[in-house]
């Protein structure tokens, strides 16, 4: 299994990446930039060392600036000085790095990148294995970049796949290859067939979410290391799965779910319809800037038999996302776990995200979705408005299994 985890390296060739465009606003930026002084096709990075959501969304602004003086007939050339820096997590750079592909494909511009990934934490091989850390303080090569951020790469500690979106049965074929994939890449380091069981199942899930609910490819980008338990350094050893996966799209986390409250289409679940009405009676005197309706939506599309599919029913639909709170978060050593779309972000958080006894998730102290609003650490904002959802999964079990006594 080392062995052929070790060389299965596929490229997806004359394939791009839909709705990637969707990561720059190249047309509403360019109206307002019209009759302005020219802009410098440069990006530096000013403040601190640490590229996160405000970082992303000053350099998004920059490039959009850049963009919109670009010339098709004469290659521009661009460089992005980002300089000695931390990210924030390994969604930040996954961002970066669809951004540079975006770049290269759509626009005339010749790139360089200088940029140095700072090394430091329980995540050292991680950013080691980006596009980023590989192509720092070079001038890009377009082609190559293209082929290496579309390629299938699953070796002993990095699993990338972009799953593009086809047909209904296709979709079909693709995700039950996945499931197979997924299956002999995380029983290479646990030996856990459950816990397994669990993350392939919720990994599926939010991949055919991608295709069938956002319409969308699916980008799916794995690191196992192998990390110690820093309050009690011990021989038992822990492996953080660092797992980010994103579609671009228009359609947000929870639009459909708002869209079925304001059709009131919530045929076949006349249980689950009853339940979510009584907790937006409950939580819609609460709504502010910081917990909107959008919010709402967002925290319902997690709750048990809710989905935003047109057959679902209160027997057959929504698991596989309570599955990732029940299964994963909860038996896990510790977490960093969110998910982000447009520039709303929910926080899956240790102790606010236990199932009630409709298996329904509060995201507050309580445990309780039908009465109390999430948490206010449980709801954030991105300064970024990210077009698609985002998945950024952390979690560090043991090695050797994670039925085990912590170290």
């Amino acid at each position: 299994l080392h062995f052929i985890l070790k060389w299965s390296i596929i490229y997806q060739r004359g394939e791009h990446v839909k709705n990637i465009e969707l990561l720059l606003d190249k047309k509403n930026q360019c109206d307002t930039l019209r009759g302005k002084q020219v802009i410098k096709n440069k990006y530096k990075s000013t403040g601190k060392p640490m590229f996160n959501g405000i970082a992303f969304q000053k350099f998004i602004e920059k490039i959009n600036k850049i963009i919109c003086r670009e010339n098709i007939e004469n290659e521009l050339p661009v460089e992005l000085k980002i300089g000695k820096v931390f990210f924030k997590d390994k969604a930040t750079y996954i961002l970066l790095e669809a951004v540079i592909y975006l770049l290269l494909r759509d626009y005339n511009v010749k790139l360089t990148l200088s940029i140095t990934p700072k090394i430091d934490g329980l995540y050292d091989g991680d950013i080691k294995k980006s596009l980023i850390y590989k192509n720092k303080n070079t001038s890009l090569d377009k082609n190559k970049y293209i082929n290496d951020f579309k390629k299938f790469n699953l070796e002993l500690n990095h699993f990338r796949k972009i799953i593009i979106y086809k047909t209904i049965e296709e979709n079909g074929i693709k995700l039950s290859v996945l499931s197979t994939e997924l299956a002999c890449f995380f029983k290479n380091y646990i030996d856990d067939d459950e816990y397994v069981d669990s993350l392939v199942e919720v990994l599926g899930e939010l991949a055919d979410n991608s295709l069938s609910h956002g319409e969308s490819d699916c980008l799916i980008d794995i690191n196992i290391e192998t990390v110690y338990n820093r309050k009690n350094p011990s021989p038992n050893k822990y492996i953080s799965l660092d797992i980010v996966i994103v579609n671009f799209d228009k359609k947000l986390l929870g639009d459909r779910i708002k869209d079925k409250f304001f059709n009131n289409d919530f045929k076949g679940s006349p249980k689950t319809e009853k339940l979510l009405n009584t907790a937006l009676e409950n939580h819609k005197s609460k709504f502010s800037e910081s917990y909107t309706f959008d919010d709402f939506c967002n925290c319902a599309s997690f709750q048990w038999r809710v989905s935003s599919r047109q057959s679902s029913s209160d027997s057959f639909a929504g698991t596989g996302l309570t599955t990732l709170i029940d299964g994963l978060i909860n038996k896990s050593e510790s977490v960093y776990c969110y998910v982000y779309s447009g520039n709303k972000i929910i926080n899956f958080i240790n102790g606010m995200v236990s199932l009630d006894e409709n298996r329904f998730i509060g995201f507050n102290k309580e445990n309780d979705f039908l009465n109390k609003i999430p948490d206010k650490s449980s709801i954030t904002r991105s300064n970024y408005n990210l077009n698609g959802v985002l998945y950024n999964l952390n979690f560090i079990v043991k090695k050797e299994g994670v039925d085990n006594e912590n170290g």
